[in-house]
C-alpha cells in the first residue's frame, strides 16, 4: 500500500502563527478540538514508526518512509528518505523545531527532532 501523509495542521493556526503551533496544544485538549470535524489527527512519523518497525522485524511487511517536505524548508523533490536529505535541509528543519520545542506539550518532549521536523511522506508498505 502506497499513503500521502500530511502532517501540518492544515490550516487550524497556519499561517497566522508558526508551522509547528499545533503541537503546544496537549492530546486531551486536541482531541477534543478535532474530534469529528476532519481535523488532523496528529499521528505523526514516530509513531508510525513505532507500529511498523516491529512488524518488519517480524518479517511480515517491509516499509519506507520518503520524506516529501521539512517544516520551514518546504518540499523536497524527488521525496526521499530522511538520511539521504541534503544535511543542510535537514539543519534548518531541525533548528526550527529546536527554536519552538520548549513551547511544545509535554508528549513531544522526548520526541526526536528530525520526526517533528517532517510534515508531508510518502509511506509505502508491503506485505510479505
Amino acid at each position: 500500500m502506497f499513503h500521502f501523509i500530511d502532517f501540518r495542521d492544515h490550516g487550524m493556526f497556519t499561517p497566522v502563527q508558526p508551522e509547528l503551533c499545533f503541537l503546544e496544544i496537549p492530546t486531551s485538549t486536541y482531541v477534543l478540538a478535532t474530534r469529528n470535524n476532519g481535523r488532523p489527527n496528529r499521528i505523526l512519523t514516530h509513531r508510525y514508526r513505532e507500529i511498523l518497525e516491529p512488524l518488519k522485524q517480524q518479517g511480515l511487511i517491509d516499509y519506507s518512509i520518503l520524506v516529501q517536505r521539512l517544516v520551514e524548508v518546504g518540499d523536497i523533490n524527488p521525496p526521499q528518505p530522511y538520511a539521504e536529505i541534503d544535511p543542510d535541509k535537514k539543519q534548518q528543519a531541525n533548528d526550527f523545531v529546536d527554536q519552538y520545542r520548549h513551547k511544545f506539550a509535554s508528549e513531544f518532549a522526548q520526541v526526536d527532532s528530525s520526526d517533528l521536523a517532517i510534515s508531508n511522506v510518502f509511506l509505502k508498505v508491503v506485505k510479505k
